[in-house]
């Protein structure tokens, strides 16, 4: 039986509506970039846990996929950040506990557990990254990803956040492939065209009865048995987002002319994520 299920996805596509949408089951509880996870040991140092994991996935993947919540060391960062979630999910026991967080997917391999279930949520990369790229003026990309050297930075700006999109999405589909069964493919492009659909699909492979919503409304944001999104869900993180793109998305244009740029970096990883999704649906 499904009690946990956690949304892995790179940020910007669709990962607060999906979380707001599962919400709508009485059965679940949907949060979208809780608190907990803005703690120092998650968030914005150096040297905090996802990106030591997500360095151990570049330098050696034999021994970040056999990672299990029972090998980690009692009292090291990665304990205590186990610990500090655990209290924070458990306030919602009584309900299926639904998380989407953009910093969390390097945990995924640790969350292999009886009763928890994953969805790779994944946006085409050429959209992906020309929704993403205005989101930062020029020269202040995210450098995390700088100090490993199999990481490839590209000739510019795009090309750059074209290889986020890559490791990312990469590091997401290497910890499905070693527990194929409790992962589901979800391209954002699914409840954008065919919502009712994928839903329907979504809590199939959930094991969960699909609560009576009109997902295609709700998609649109204008069903009428929609509740107020929960705490988490932050409207004026929103509305900065679009200020920052309306501000730097003009330095960006002579790059958005030429996809290759992104194409030629992604098309084999995005080829086989869309292999994963035909399969799902027996196509």
């Amino acid at each position: 039986m499904t009690n946990k299920i956690y949304i892995a996805n790179t940020g910007r596509c669709g990962s607060s509506f999906i979380a707001y949408a599962l919400g709508q089951s009485s059965k679940i509880f949907g949060a979208h970039q809780p608190k907990v996870n803005t703690h120092p040991l998650m968030w914005n140092t150096a040297d905090n846990v996802l990106h030591e994991l997500g360095d151990l996935w570049l330098k050696d993947k034999n021994e970040f996929l056999s990672l299990t919540r029972d090998k980690v060391k009692k009292g090291s960062k990665l304990h205590k950040v186990l610990k500090m979630r655990d209290a924070y999910v458990n306030k919602y026991k009584n309900k299926i506990y639904a998380e989407s967080a953009n910093n969390l997917f390097p945990l995924m391999n640790v969350y292999k557990e009886p009763g928890t279930k994953f969805i790779h949520l994944i946006r085409e990369p050429v959209e992906w990254c020309k929704r993403n790229l205005p989101m930062y003026s020029p020269g202040t990309l995210p450098k995390r990803l700088d100090r490993n050297p199999s990481f490839v930075k590209g000739e510019n700006d795009l090309e750059y956040m074209a290889n986020i999109w890559l490791h990312i999405n990469a590091m997401i589909d290497d910890i499905s492939d070693a527990n194929p069964d409790n992962w589901f493919v979800l391209k954002t492009s699914d409840f954008v065209k065919t919502p009712q659909q994928s839903f329907e699909a979504m809590y199939k492979f959930l094991d969960i009865p699909i609560p009576k919503v009109d997902y295609a409304a709700l998609s649109k944001g204008s069903a009428k048995n929609v509740s107020k999104p929960n705490d988490t869900f932050k409207k004026r993180a929103v509305k900065n987002s679009h200020d920052k793109e309306r501000k730097y998305g003009k330095h960006y244009t002579h790059l958005f002319e030429n996809d290759n740029y992104i194409t030629d970096i992604t098309h084999g990883l995005w080829d086989k994520v869309n292999n994963k999704h035909k399969k799902q649906y027996g196509k």
